[in-house]
């Protein structure tokens, strides 16, 4: 269960940090990942855990952002030496900064691209990469 916390908690810092570039205000953000978080919990329909203190904390100087929250897990094996449960402080941070990216494309246009429409399909997949960028 706790790797499917730490999950939650990287896709909430990645959404968050993708908001850092463009002056996207912080409440925004905390927001943003703190939706994620939730989201992501809610998905897995977990009965045995406990979470609180789930905080975003954001770095423009170095371009991060850090979420953390504290798990209570019920153990299952562990009631028979009297152990009920196992309180986790688990974080995520990222990194994240735009960079220029350059991109070559190799296209095959020879004569055996003009069977079964395939050039014109090549045209469409390039030109919905281009878009995307």
């Amino acid at each position: 269960m706790s790797s499917k916390v730490a999950a939650g908690l990287d896709a909430a810092a990645l959404a968050g940090a993708k908001l850092l570039d463009g002056g996207t205000t912080d409440n925004r953000i905390i927001n943003t990942a703190t939706s994620y978080f939730n989201s992501h919990m809610a998905s897995l329909r977990v009965h045995d855990v406990s979470l609180a203190n789930f905080t975003v904390l954001i770095d423009r100087v170095n371009s991060t952002v850090t979420v953390n929250v504290d798990a209570n897990m019920a153990t299952t094996f562990g009631t028979v030496l009297g152990i009920n449960a196992v309180n986790l402080k688990k974080s995520s941070t990222v990194n994240f900064k735009l960079r220029d990216v350059e991109l070559a494309l190799a296209l095959d246009i020879t004569g055996s691209m003009n069977d079964s429409n395939k050039l014109h399909d090549l045209k469409q997949a390039a030109s919905d990469v281009l878009d995307t960028l």
